[in-house]
């Protein structure tokens, strides 16, 4: 078979219709599942937020940033339970977030505090 033959059956509409159509209730439940527990993550965050105070206190027009933090975070601990792989992943994450202007000290509450990441020893 052609490679343009290839292409053209990977990408016919017919066929990723029945792909989808067969996943579809996996994927609403699967969705269904996780959006309370984003929702807890969230709200969590937001209490956090709240509690921050003096040079760690977060804006509200910097929440959307946390959560997104906290979001890539929860992602990266679930596919990782721990070990070094968890370490290095969080680690890395809380450096490319402080760059982009979130605190540092925040990140790391937000990752103890709302997420139960536990630090490794120095």
């Amino acid at each position: 078979m052609s490679r343009i033959q290839n292409w053209t059956n990977k990408y016919d509409p017919a066929r990723i219709s029945k792909i989808v159509a067969a996943r579809l209730q996996t994927m609403i439940d699967g969705q269904i599942n996780i959006l309370p527990v984003l929702e807890r993550l969230e709200t969590r965050v937001k209490a956090f937020a709240n509690h921050a105070s003096g040079a760690q206190a977060i804006a509200s027009i910097e929440l959307p940033f946390y959560y997104s933090f906290a979001r890539q975070l929860w992602a990266s601990l679930r596919t990782h339970k721990g070990g070094t792989i968890a370490d290095s992943e969080t680690a890395a994450l809380i450096g490319w977030w402080v760059s982009q202007g979130l605190d540092e000290d925040n990140c790391v509450g937000i990752a103890l505090q709302c997420l139960g990441y536990r630090a490794p020893a120095p």
